[in-house]
């Protein structure tokens, strides 16, 4: 498989300790342009950005200015405001061979899932299950991680498939 991710799920797998689940699950990991530059400056990911994800470039002028103008019109017509996301959205769905768009962005997932593949980076426990990467504990370990973040993401959601996950209901 392979994937566009978004700097928020790049920043947070790394912030609970999961930034290399990404390349075990990946084959390939293209970032657009925005992305890079909000990762650059970013120390803790440095060695990832380089050694692990692809950028998305473009061959010509003229490609550059239809992703630029994509970008603007996707941005309008799903009413997202950050040009990262778009970004990612637009080069998984015009400019890769990606499978899906990975993102940590609940806003994104509810905007575009309905355009194409989009994840959400806690159900990363389902792809490492199925690839033989995490046991159900591990899952459950990674999942957990989630909610000891400063602000935990997505609680609600999380706790709520832990209590099904730790009942055996899935």
């Amino acid at each position: 498989m392979k994937c566009v991710a978004d700097t928020s799920a790049i920043s947070r797998l790394e912030r609970i300790g999961y930034l290399d689940l990404l390349g075990k699950i990946y084959k390939r990991i293209y970032a657009p342009p925005r992305v890079f530059e909000e990762l650059r400056p970013h120390k803790p990911t440095t060695k990832f950005v380089e050694s692990t994800l692809t950028p998305i470039t473009f061959k010509t002028d003229k490609d550059k200015g239809r992703f630029n103008s994509l970008v603007r019109r996707w941005g309008k017509k799903v009413e997202l405001s950050d040009v990262a996301d778009i970004e990612v959205f637009i080069a998984y769905k015009f400019f890769t061979d990606a499978d899906e768009a990975l993102y940590a962005n609940k806003g994104a997932q509810n905007k575009l899932s309905s355009y194409g593949k989009i994840r959400d980076i806690y159900e990363l426990y389902e792809l490492a299950e199925e690839e033989g990467i995490f046991s159900r504990k591990e899952s459950i370990a990674f999942l957990e991680s989630f909610l000891k973040l400063e602000k935990p993401y997505r609680p609600m959601m999380i706790k709520s498939l832990l209590e099904n996950l730790l009942a055996g209901l899935i």
